[in-house]
């Protein structure tokens, strides 16, 4: 009966070792078990508004905020740098969040730009993209929970 024991406990001492063991590792490497399971979604693109240089080309839902992807269309552009605002709104019209996409436009055809947003997956929102010079020529897209694929 002793010599059982004694292998039940090895054996218990030997796992809580390995589980300590790739904590250890996993906090060292900055991965979290949370992130390796996480899910992006994608959200179905139905802009409204005029906002003729902006295209939006993706928009991914994730863990913690979203990716946008939009083609920039520079044509009617002068100079050599230009600034897009991105915004979000809840369904309160309270806002979460709001950044200033710059770049140079000192090349050929349209340029695709991607951004992140940081928001949290636990209401509607609507984004809004402008330029920063006419804030009240934008882009909106609903980011409603029942439209996530």
């Amino acid at each position: 009966m002793k010599k059982e024991s004694l292998i039940f406990s090895v054996i218990a001492i030997t796992a809580v070792v390995l589980i300590i063991i790739f904590l250890f590792i996993m906090a060292k490497s900055g991965t979290s078990i949370k992130n390796e399971i996480s899910l992006n979604f994608s959200v179905e693109l139905t802009p409204e508004g005029n906002l003729k240089e902006v295209k939006l080309k993706e928009i991914k839902i994730e863990d913690n905020g979203i990716n946008i992807s939009y083609l920039f269309d520079h044509s009617n552009i002068i100079g050599e740098m230009s600034s897009v605002e991105l915004w979000i709104i809840d369904s309160n019209g309270t806002e979460i969040n709001r950044i200033q996409d710059i770049f140079s436009i000192k090349r050929e055809g349209l340029i695709e730009r991607n951004v992140f947003l940081s928001i949290e997956k636990t209401d509607d929102y609507n984004l809004f993209i402008a330029l920063t010079s006419e804030l009240n020529n934008f882009l909106k897209q609903k980011i409603n929970k029942t439209k996530i694929r």
